[in-house]
């Protein structure tokens, strides 16, 4: 397989990743709208560059914030996952 290859399946894999952070999980979807960003915007590995970082100090005190909504689906409750 060439480089180029490579490169264009691993950000097909990264798109559809993004995706699902995009519409599971609140905390990155309110980063990315922040910085009117969607993962269809991410068209090279160049754009890697646009994604939001988040520190530990984004986490402290706002933990349940960071629970993916698809999580809501189990049976126990989501203040026993943190």
């Amino acid at each position: 397989m060439k480089l180029e290859e490579i490169l264009k399946y691993k950000l097909k894999k990264f798109r559809s990743f993004l995706r699902i952070v995009y519409n599971f999980h609140p905390t990155y979807r309110r980063l990315m709208k922040k910085l009117n960003l969607k993962p269809e915007d991410f068209k090279k590995i160049e754009d890697l560059q646009k994604l939001p970082f988040t520190h530990k100090r984004d986490w402290i005190g706002k933990e349940k914030e960071f629970i993916p909504v698809s999580y809501t689906h189990l049976t126990l409750p989501t203040s026993d996952l943190v």
